[in-house]
């Protein structure tokens, strides 16, 4: 084993040395400095693709409850055009059998709609536009509600399905008209 001397010109002094660590150390902080900078930009850019992600996540939760909505308005103008007031061509059966399945598709679409809200946050809910509440009676009871009553005609009698009909024709005898 060897040992540095003083007056040896290769061996480093203890200056050098301590020169050497403190550059060293420098170049150790800027890295170091130089990584934070690194994973701060990361970070912003991770949060700002987070928020277009959530943006874009927002929107459409807004875009499938509108669309549940739309259709569940769609589906109550439906019934009451069809089965309001004014529908007379179908039997009393018939009638009751096709509001009967349009009810049920109006069930199924507001099952939808709360199973929908059911499984969003509430942040989630509290971000989508605010709905009327939506409502399954039917609207010509609240109009009528409102209207001063008046004396109505009344309405045609419509046979009941298990009666039986019996069609009679009267026709004439055909008649023979001799031409002279």
């Amino acid at each position: 084993m060897t040992t540095a001397h003083p007056s040896d010109p290769i061996a480093p002094s203890y200056a050098d040395l301590l020169a050497q660590n403190a550059r060293l150390q420098q170049q150790l902080d800027a890295q170091k400095q130089h990584y934070q900078q690194q994973a701060a930009q990361l970070k912003q850019q991770y949060q700002q693709q987070m928020d277009a992600q959530r943006q874009q996540y927002e929107a459409k939760l807004a875009r499938i409850n509108q669309a549940l909505v739309e259709e569940i308005a769609k589906q109550q103008r439906l019934i009451h055009r069809l089965f309001g007031q004014k529908s007379e061509g179908l039997t009393p059966k018939q009638d009751h059998l096709n509001k009967e399945t349009a009810l049920e598709d109006l069930a199924l679409l507001e099952q939808a709609h709360d199973n929908f809200l059911a499984n969003l946050s509430d942040d989630e809910r509290a971000k989508l536009p605010a709905s009327k509440p939506i409502n399954t009676q039917d609207d010509s009871t609240d109009i009528q509600s409102k209207k001063p009553t008046q004396p109505r005609r009344q309405k045609r009698l419509v046979i009941p399905d298990n009666l039986d009909i019996t069609t009679m024709s009267h026709r004439q005898p055909p008649v023979s008209v001799a031409v002279k």
